[in-house]
Protein backbone atom coordinates (compact mmCIF):
# COMPACT_ATOMS: atom_id res chain seq x y z
CA UNK A 1 0.00 0.00 0.00
CA UNK A 2 1.21 3.49 -1.07
CA UNK A 3 0.17 6.80 0.82
CA UNK A 4 1.09 9.98 -1.14
CA UNK A 5 1.24 12.92 1.37
CA UNK A 6 0.39 16.32 0.26
CA UNK A 7 3.12 18.56 -1.38
CA UNK A 8 4.35 20.85 0.92
CA UNK A 9 1.74 24.09 1.68
CA UNK A 10 2.90 27.69 0.83
CA UNK A 11 0.97 30.00 2.58
CA UNK A 12 -0.40 33.34 0.88
CA UNK A 13 0.91 32.61 -2.45
CA UNK A 14 -1.28 34.29 -5.29
CA UNK A 15 -0.69 33.22 -9.25
CA UNK A 16 0.49 37.03 -10.82
CA UNK A 17 3.43 36.96 -7.77
CA UNK A 18 4.55 33.97 -8.66
CA UNK A 19 5.05 34.01 -12.16
CA UNK A 20 7.51 38.05 -11.47
CA UNK A 21 9.18 35.73 -8.30
CA UNK A 22 8.55 32.56 -7.20
CA UNK A 23 9.39 32.88 -3.75
CA UNK A 24 10.18 30.39 -1.18
CA UNK A 25 9.19 29.54 2.41
CA UNK A 26 11.05 27.45 5.58
CA UNK A 27 10.60 24.23 5.43
CA UNK A 28 9.50 24.95 9.01
CA UNK A 29 6.50 26.87 8.57
CA UNK A 30 5.78 24.71 5.46
CA UNK A 31 5.15 21.63 8.13
CA UNK A 32 3.37 23.29 10.81
CA UNK A 33 0.65 23.95 8.33
CA UNK A 34 0.77 20.03 7.83
CA UNK A 35 -1.91 18.27 10.13
CA UNK A 36 1.15 16.63 12.32
CA UNK A 37 -1.52 14.34 14.17
CA UNK A 38 -2.22 12.47 10.44
CA UNK A 39 1.57 12.67 9.90
CA UNK A 40 2.13 11.03 13.15
CA UNK A 41 -0.41 8.24 13.03
CA UNK A 42 0.72 7.58 9.24
CA UNK A 43 3.90 6.59 10.67
CA UNK A 44 2.41 4.94 13.34
CA UNK A 45 1.12 2.60 11.02
CA UNK A 46 4.50 2.29 8.75
CA UNK A 47 6.11 0.75 11.57
CA UNK A 48 3.07 -2.05 12.17
CA UNK A 49 3.01 -2.76 8.46
CA UNK A 50 5.70 -3.67 7.04
CA UNK A 51 3.67 -2.93 3.13
CA UNK A 52 3.05 0.46 3.82
CA UNK A 53 5.22 2.93 1.75
CA UNK A 54 4.84 6.70 2.97
CA UNK A 55 6.10 8.75 -0.11
CA UNK A 56 6.35 12.43 0.70
CA UNK A 57 6.78 15.75 -1.35
CA UNK A 58 8.42 17.56 0.83
CA UNK A 59 11.68 15.55 0.34
CA UNK A 60 11.58 16.17 -3.80
CA UNK A 61 10.20 19.75 -3.06
CA UNK A 62 12.45 21.34 -0.07
CA UNK A 63 15.93 21.05 1.05
CA UNK A 64 16.48 20.55 4.54
CA UNK A 65 15.60 24.63 5.24
CA UNK A 66 13.73 25.75 2.61
CA UNK A 67 10.69 24.72 0.26
CA UNK A 68 10.81 26.62 -2.97
CA UNK A 69 8.31 27.63 -4.94
CA UNK A 70 10.67 27.01 -8.11
CA UNK A 71 14.13 27.22 -9.60
CA UNK A 72 16.12 27.98 -12.49
CA UNK A 73 13.18 29.81 -13.87
CA UNK A 74 10.56 27.75 -13.01
CA UNK A 75 7.73 28.42 -11.28
CA UNK A 76 6.28 25.07 -8.95
CA UNK A 77 3.02 26.24 -7.74
CA UNK A 78 -0.57 27.40 -9.62
CA UNK A 79 -1.25 28.49 -6.09
CA UNK A 80 -0.88 27.70 -2.42
CA UNK A 81 -0.68 23.97 -2.98
CA UNK A 82 -1.28 23.50 -6.34
CA UNK A 83 1.69 22.47 -8.13
CA UNK A 84 2.23 23.25 -12.33
CA UNK A 85 3.32 20.53 -14.37
CA UNK A 86 6.91 21.80 -13.34
CA UNK A 87 6.59 21.42 -10.00
CA UNK A 88 4.84 17.76 -10.76
CA UNK A 89 8.20 17.24 -12.41
CA UNK A 90 10.12 17.32 -9.49
CA UNK A 91 8.65 14.02 -8.17
CA UNK A 92 9.26 11.88 -11.34
CA UNK A 93 12.19 10.31 -9.93
CA UNK A 94 10.70 9.81 -6.35
CA UNK A 95 7.16 8.15 -8.13
CA UNK A 96 9.43 6.27 -10.38
CA UNK A 97 11.93 5.03 -7.61
CA UNK A 98 8.77 3.63 -5.51
CA UNK A 99 7.45 2.22 -9.14
CA UNK A 100 10.44 0.21 -9.94
CA UNK A 101 10.23 -1.90 -6.43
CA UNK A 102 6.59 -2.57 -6.92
Amino acid sequence: MVVFLDNPYIQGWRFPSLISDPSNQSRSRSEQLRNKLRLTYLRDLQKKYDNLTIVDPFDSLCDQETCFGGKNGKVWYLDEDHLTVSGAAQLESTLFDLLSKI
